[in-house]
């Protein structure tokens, strides 16, 4: 695997990425969603003091994972988000990725000075709250959603 700052030479990697996420994954984004839609919802374009990290697998050279690291939290983000969002490409689900991609943002987030993670993960999602637990996450507390329809669960990590 390698882990690098995305750039504009990664758009059409990240753009087979979300076509081929989203074609696995209706349940998750209507099928209305626009990729412009779907970037702001991985930026969660409420600010824009952000990075987007990609994980490649170097065997070949296919975009695994992407996550976003938020380095300043207003107030719907330190609700509802966190400052940490990943993706692991469905496709590539349950091998492990979603740990490594998890560890290595975590190490990035260390080198830009975040010493307190809040990650805010569905419950339902129980792949996400394991890799979150196994990076030392405690949870802080379950909330519903900001349409009120689905529970959260807000965790803190520790980094120093």
């Amino acid at each position: 695997m390698f882990f690098k700052i995305a750039t504009i030479e990664d758009k059409n990697k990240i753009l087979d990425f979300y076509y081929e996420y989203y074609l696995n994954n209706k349940e998750i984004y209507k099928p209305e969603m626009s990729l412009d839609e779907w970037l702001k919802k991985l930026f969660c374009s409420y600010h824009n003091k952000e990075v987007m990290y990609l994980m490649y697998r170097k065997t070949d050279n296919k975009l695994i994972g992407i996550s976003i690291i938020r380095l300043e939290l207003n107030n719907f983000l330190q609700r509802y988000w966190g400052n940490i969002g990943y993706y692991i490409n469905i496709t590539e689900q349950n091998k492990g990725y979603g740990k490594q991609l998890f560890r290595l943002t975590l190490r990035e987030c260390k080198k830009l000075g975040i010493e307190k993670v809040l990650i805010v993960c569905y419950k339902q999602n129980v792949a996400s709250a394991k890799i979150i637990k196994a990076n030392k996450g405690v949870l802080i507390e379950e909330i519903l959603d900001e349409d009120n329809k689905e529970l959260l669960q807000r965790y803190y990590i520790q980094l120093t």
